[in-house]
């Protein structure tokens, strides 16, 4: 498996990027965030969080509002379905 700093700062197969997100460890969640900006996030999704004024961590630790929650949730369905499995949401 590659390292989180190989994930970060490099550009892996996307076959090891789907390897970490399953088994790997992020230690902390601005790693975590890093890695999502960089491997997941789209540029439409980009603008979608700032028109709502969410963060990428707001999402991830569910403080949003009920208006919001529906594009939360579709975002992490695209990046669910990015990875292959089910990793985002409940």
């Amino acid at each position: 498996m590659i390292e989180l700093h190989t994930l970060l700062h490099d550009d892996p197969p996307w076959e090891d990027v789907v390897f970490f997100f399953k088994d790997g460890e992020f230690y902390k969640e601005h790693f975590f965030v890093a890695a999502i900006k960089k491997h997941l996030l789209t540029e439409e999704q980009r603008k979608k969080l700032f028109d709502l004024n969410l963060s990428i961590e707001e999402c991830l630790n569910g403080q949003h509002t009920f208006d919001q929650e529906a594009a939360v949730n579709t975002i992490f369905t695209e990046w669910n379905k990015k990875l292959g499995f089910h990793y985002f949401g409940s």
